[in-house]
């Protein structure tokens, strides 16, 4: 394969990937708290705990697990990135036991883990006062939190798993993944000092015009390229969705093993958020829609396509978000028992995959199955105005018309939604099964 034509079908696939949108889903509280819902063991109450509490507790036996877990992942985990000898966690040095957890787990350190859930947003909710949304996240240019309704908790207080584990699956988005590469997408770009640390490499993809840019690469997961993508561009490669659901699942084991149930609830949320990034077939296929024969043609007679695809791709996965978010909403305030919101607590699939293991489930069910759904939705996207309109924004303001093409795509969103909510239960089961 000729240099030149490598050089120049990794340019197109990085414009491809690194210009699109990177939330898989606009607010995971949303379908989690309705997938898990119908499940016994979410409707017991915890009780709250600050993550100093738990680490102070536990902390001899969590670095020992630790350590178990990143012998693991060395094992398990395709293209791991070993994690630093001198990140291995430290229970001793009190006074640093936040911030010295949180570089164990290569995260960003800066994160808040407010004591606080998100409630569903109700008439009776909406009318509640929320706590500034910049308490749980590090980003105070995502004023879409402004939406949500945030409740602070307090340490010793109580409440539901339910609400524990739903809320946390949507931390990820907050920060958790932002900033850790010690090199970015373009060269002058400002890089963290525990990114230089953390052994992640350089950036894969993600446009760095966004605040949220640097998470991409945890985000996404394309294991079911072909052959010349990745031959051509094998950075892409370079995706870390798995590696935090084997990390979160195996702390949420620890977590329930040593009587913490918050933090077992709560970091089961977070490994929830991946799962549900990879349910989205833009987060589970490179270019969808834009075969690897469509590339290599845009690439060698009609560069003019490039910027097409481009754009094609970053306002399809941004609308088919924001349309989710758009009805979502609208459903959860005015029509709980609507078909798409019903579809998420629909059971009949949960048996039909395979048992949940973290070693073959994400590649070999998961995303095989969202990636076989990317054609069908490209497709439904295509000349289809009424959905597209969400490219702009969240939409809150606007309305749909009903017509074949919606219907088609509701129909479509029922069908995943339904999985979405199969994927979410088999990892809750796994992880709760003692």
């Amino acid at each position: 394969m000729k240099l030149g034509f490598i050089y120049r079908f990794l340019l197109l696939i990085s414009l491809l990937v690194g210009n699109t949108t990177l939330f898989g889903w606009t607010n995971h509280f949303y379908g989690t708290y309705l997938s898990l819902e119908p499940l016994e063991e979410f409707k017991k109450q915890v009780v709250v705990e600050s993550i100093e509490s738990f680490l102070n507790k536990e902390g001899v036996a969590l670095a020992d697990r630790l350590e178990e877990i990143e012998a693991l992942s060395k094992k398990e985990i395709k293209n791991y990135r070993p994690r630093p000898d001198s990140l291995k966690f430290n229970p001793s040095d009190k006074k640093n036991i936040r911030i010295n957890f949180l570089r164990a787990i290569r995260v960003n350190p800066t994160i808040k883990l407010a004591l606080y859930y998100q409630e569903i947003p109700t008439k009776e909710n909406l009318a509640k006062k929320s706590i500034p949304y910049t308490n749980v996240t590090i980003f105070d240019q995502d004023v879409g939190l402004k939406k949500y309704i945030l409740t602070e908790l307090k340490e010793n207080s109580t409440t539901s798993a339910l609400n524990v584990s739903s809320s946390a699956a949507d931390e990820p988005d907050y920060g958790i993944d932002i900033d850790l590469f010690d090199k970015g997408i373009e060269p002058d770009q400002k890089l963290s000092e525990w990114g230089k640390e953390y052994n992640f490499g350089a950036q894969a993809f993600g446009d760095p015009k966004y605040f949220y840019g640097t998470q991409a690469p945890f985000h996404m997961g394309f294991y079911h390229e072909s052959f010349i993508s990745y031959a051509a561009a094998g950075w892409i490669k370079n995706t870390y969705p798995d590696m935090r659901i084997f990390q979160f699942y195996h702390l949420a084991k620890f977590a329930f093993e040593t009587g913490h149930d918050y933090w077992g609830y709560r970091f089961l949320g977070w490994a929830l958020h991946y799962i549900g990034d990879l349910t989205q077939p833009y987060h589970s296929t490179l270019t969808p829609g834009i075969g690897t024969t469509r590339k290599v043609f845009a690439q060698i007679i009609n560069k003019k396509k490039i910027n097409e695809y481009r754009d094609r791709v970053s306002e399809r996965h941004t609308a088919i978000e924001h349309y989710q978010f758009f009805i979502m909403r609208r459903d959860l305030g005015t029509n709980i028992n609507s078909e798409l919101l019903t579809a998420y607590k629909n059971l009949d699939k949960d048996s039909k995959y395979k048992k949940f293991n973290t070693s073959s489930y994400i590649q070999s069910i998961l995303t095989d199955e969202s990636n076989d759904r990317a054609s069908e939705l490209d497709d439904l996207l295509d000349d289809n105005p009424e959905i597209m309109k969400f490219k702009e924004a969240k939409g809150s303001d606007l309305t749909v018309e009903p017509n074949e093409k919606t219907k088609a795509t509701n129909e479509f969103l029922i069908d995943l939604f339904s999985s979405f909510g199969s994927h979410t239960r088999n990892f809750a089961r796994a992880v709760l099964e003692k």
